[in-house]
């Protein structure tokens, strides 16, 4: 078993959903507006699958595709069932019930990001090797979840946000806060989804 997976699996309590992110293809997920809870899919799907879905639940809507920054994540808990973890499938996927929507605050111009805060129970995990993207805010440090980092020059962060770059030596588990504060650059359409989200824990080496 790759190193990283094994390391990851140590820390599912026995009763997580892990996800192997294909950062080829996508991963996609949606809202079940009655809950407010928001569902995964658990294997990624092409952009041309993704169009040929029509057949939600009745109150369920898919929000999107979005490129994951991770090798591996898994989800220890679901928000609507806080004791386990939820499974259902519908739409000829599988889906697991990973978050809820907290908060959603409106950016504050055009070109910011949405910050929010979501309560789930998120580990993720990056293969060594890999070069990890951290926006700093004051003493906290956020990671790139969502996006696969190519258009840094057409962001516009937050006051006193600063970006850098970290290349991972060994593989990097990070465990996201409980509720987790999420930042999210919705563009224009063409360009990608990206989400920095915390704070995290980074290991001393690589910290500011």
């Amino acid at each position: 078993m790759n190193k990283t997976l094994e390391a990851l699996n140590e820390l599912s309590l026995g009763n997580a959903c892990t996800i192997d992110a294909d950062r080829d293809a996508k991963l996609m997920e949606c809202i079940d507006f009655e809950s407010r809870g928001i569902w995964m899919a658990t294997t990624p799907v092409s952009k041309g699958d993704f169009k040929k879905i029509t057949d939600m639940p009745t109150g369920f809507v898919l929000t999107g595709l979005a490129t994951p920054s991770y090798d591996y994540c898994l989800f220890r808990r679901s928000t609507l069932d806080k004791t386990t973890v939820t499974l259902k499938s519908f739409a000829g996927y599988d889906w697991v019930q990973n978050a809820y929507v907290e908060d959603m605050e409106d950016a504050e111009k055009d070109g910011l990001p949405k910050k929010g805060l979501i309560d789930k129970d998120h580990v993720l995990a990056f293969d060594a090797g890999r070069t990890l993207k951290v926006m700093t805010i004051g003493t906290n440090d956020y990671v790139e979840v969502v996006g696969s980092g190519r258009n840094d020059d057409q962001l516009e962060f937050p006051e006193g946000a600063t970006l850098r770059e970290i290349k991972l030596k060994t593989p990097l588990i990070l465990e996201l806060p409980q509720p987790t504060t999420v930042y999210f650059w919705f563009p224009a359409k063409g360009q990608e989804t990206r989400s920095f989200q915390g704070p995290v824990a980074l290991p001393n080496e690589y910290k500011n």
